[in-house]
């Protein structure tokens, strides 16, 4: 089959495809470098394009709709003849439709086969050919998984997550009782007050103490402790006792202590602070800071070469003299040369 055997609207539309094949894609939004620094601001130009044709360009993805086959051309007349809106810079039209046409939701759009439309919305090509759909869903592909790799490489490439702290190991009672080991109960009771005694014979003493929790610990001491007990209460005003021991025989309303030791200190209270306003504290440490002045001794008069004789008036017939400095006369003598 020769061209002429293909049928024109055919021919011209294949004519327009492989033009605009030709016509290299605009870098992709977010590259950086050299080609970001010299792609148009094509966000601005978009926003004036829409507004100027709304039924050919569109800023929602799902909307987007292929271009007709050089319209660029009939843009580039518009302009020449001054029809195109304030902000629409000549200049740019041709970087702004490689941008446009190499976006994502462009090529989906081939790639759904829709209609390529006129600056008026109209649809001049209503099919797409096949192969230009099936190159647009490799390119689409193709930037899908691009960003799929990238999107694990910089998964790959962060530091992994920390562990999650171990949480607490269940147990049960059984198992505590399992690895008990054997030790020594020891209960000692604090007291700052003389209990009443009994005598419980074989020279001991026997008494009780109350816990808060409403228990009664009976033990029995020696004479002696007890008498130790009694001479520390009467001797000192303030006190404190610690009685120690096993626990022993449980009673209805507490228990027995064993072998019990007894042991009293001397508690000294503690003298309340006196209370002193800040106005006085800082008045008696400026007075501490001040210094008696002392008074400047007088100063030593020299003798004199000649004769001094000094008036009769002292401190007797002045009381004032004394802090006054005294005045000094000297005797006529006659030059000897």
């Amino acid at each position: 089959m020769v061209d002429r055997d293909i049928p024109k609207p055919i021919r011209e539309q294949a004519r327009q495809e492989v033009a605009r094949r030709r016509e290299p894609l605009a870098p992709r939004t977010g590259d950086t470098g050299q080609a970001a620094t010299a792609r148009p601001p094509s966000a601005a130009l978009l926003s004036c394009l829409v507004a100027a044709f709304p039924q050919t360009f569109f800023t929602e993805p799902a909307q987007v709709q292929p271009l007709k086959a050089f319209l660029y051309r009939d843009l580039l007349r518009l302009a020449k003849a001054g029809a195109l809106p304030a902000g629409i810079d000549r200049s740019q039209l041709k970087p702004f439709l490689r941008w446009y046409m190499g976006r994502t939701s462009y090529l989906n759009a081939l790639a759904r086969g829709l209609g390529r439309v006129d600056l008026t919305g109209v649809v001049v090509t209503a099919t797409i050919p096949g192969a230009i759909r099936q190159r647009a869903r490799t390119e689409v592909q193709r930037r899908r998984e691009r960003q799929s790799a990238r999107a694990a490489m910089t998964a790959a490439a962060a530091p992994p997550p920390p562990a999650p702290k171990p949480g607490p190991i269940p147990y049960s009672l059984e198992d505590l009782y399992a690895m008990a080991v054997d030790a020594k109960l020891e209960v000692t009771l604090k007291f700052t007050t003389l209990p009443n005694a009994k005598p419980a014979g074989s020279g001991k003493m026997a008494f009780a103490l109350k816990t808060p929790d409403g228990q009664f610990i009976t033990a029995e001491v020696g004479n002696k402790v007890w008498n130790k007990l009694v001479k520390a209460a009467e001797d000192w005003p303030f006190w404190i006792a610690a009685l120690s021991g096993t626990m022993g025989e449980h009673t209805d309303r507490g228990f027995t202590l064993v072998n019990p030791g007894l042991q009293v200190f001397e508690r000294k209270p503690k003298a309340p602070a006196e209370a002193t306003s800040p106005l006085a504290e800082a008045l008696s440490a400026a007075l501490a800071a001040v210094s008696p002045v002392e008074p400047a001794p007088a100063p030593a008069v020299a003798e004199p070469a000649e004769s001094v004789s000094v008036p009769p008036t002292t401190a007797a017939a002045d009381p004032d003299a004394a802090r006054r400095k005294p005045v000094l006369s000297l005797k006529n003598r006659q030059a000897t040369s």
